[in-house]
Formats: structure tokens, sequence, C-alpha cells
């Protein structure tokens, strides 16, 4: 009969262990931006004056900057925290360098045309990424989607409605602990620890050993 109860006892534990999860403090990530040779590809709009818009932000330490270090000028930010198991987007310290082009087609009734541009820069922050392009370097060419951080920075400003924004550059992604690959920014320090839910760690305890 006491056989039977503790090993009732046991298999009732199992599911409670697989519910259990682990979560690390946010990492250490550098925010900055460095916008440079901004260049108006193509204007034609007559009368369209694009020097009405406002200067962007330009720091020249963001691309040197080893990431999660303290460096004057360039701002600390800790990422919200992730748990593990991991969910399919987690966060990461994320570097984006390279050419962004912008494009809108205007139309101020009286006059009409294209307006395209193109900034160099880079932007560096956490960010939400899918977990499988942790510790990655990629080149892309590719459209920006509407929300993306480094596209509303860029566009802060624009006095016209933006049609496409293409990147074209290198993005780099983090590894949990805010280090980015060797062939990336820099290998990065981002500080992370591993903090264990409690509530539910004792909660087992208390079912598998007190019952």
């Amino acid at each position: 009969m006491g056989e039977k109860i503790r090993e009732s006892r046991e298999q009732s534990a199992v599911p409670l262990l697989l519910n259990v999860r682990f979560y690390l403090s946010g990492l250490n990530c550098s925010k900055c931006v460095d916008f440079r040779n901004v260049r108006v590809l193509k204007n034609t709009v007559p009368g369209f004056d694009l020097g009405t818009v406002p200067k962007l932000p330009s720091n020249p330490k963001c691309e040197s900057a080893v990431n999660g270090l303290p460096v004057d000028g360039v701002e600390l930010i800790t990422c919200p925290e992730n748990s593990l198991p991991y969910d399919a987007k987690v966060y990461r310290c994320v570097a984006y360098s390279g050419q962004l082009i912008w494009s809108s087609v205007v139309n101020f009734g009286s006059s009409s045309g294209e307006v395209e541009v193109s900034i160099d820069g880079t932007y560096r922050s956490c960010l939400l990424q899918n977990v499988e392009a942790s510790n990655s370097c990629e080149n892309q060419n590719s459209e920006l989607p509407s929300d993306d951080p480094f596209r509303g920075v860029a566009l802060k400003g624009v006095p016209v409605a933006v049609n496409s924004t293409i990147f074209k550059g290198k993005k780099c992604v983090s590894d949990e602990a805010g280090r980015f690959p060797l062939n990336g920014k820099d290998n990065g320090n981002g500080a992370i620890a591993l903090k264990l839910n409690l509530s539910v760690f004792f909660s087992f305890l208390s079912l598998t050993y007190f019952m």
C-alpha cells in the first residue's frame, strides 16, 4: 500500500516539473544612432526641397563601442527578461550598419513626382528577434517593415508619406550573453544572470516530498 502511494506521488509530480521556467535577467545593450552621408538620389517634384527635414542624429562612437560596456556618449539599456525554455522570439542586442534607401511618390496636386533618399548609418539597440537569429551576422538587401525601430528613427520628420524603405548592409544579432559573432561588430559583454522561478520550484518540492 505504501509503495503504491509513493509511486502515485512521484507520477503526479512529473507534469509540474515540466512547467518549471527559468528567467535570464535582461542583457545590457548599447543604444545609439549614427546617421551620415544623406544623399538625394532622385527628386522629380518641382519646387520640393528636402532641406526642411530635421537633422538626423549622429554619434560616431556608435560604430566602435563595445556592446554592453560603458562608453562616454553611448547609452546603455537593459533588455526585458527572457525565459528558459526560450520562446519563439527573444530579446537580443542588435546592430544595423549599412545603407537605408527610402522612396516616396509625391502628389501635391499642382506638382507630383518621385523622391528617393539614401542614408548611411549605424543603429544599435535591444530588439525582439526570432530565436533562430541569435549569434548571427547577415548581409541584407530587403524591405524594412513599417514597425522596424531603425526605420522609425531614420524617417522621423520626413514630410511625406514613405512608400518603400530598403536596408542594404549588415545586421548582427547577439547571443544569449550579449556577444556578437567575431565577424560582427564586437565580442560584447551583455552580463546575464540566471534566476529561478522559486514559487513554482517550491510548489514542486512540497508536492513531491511533503504530501
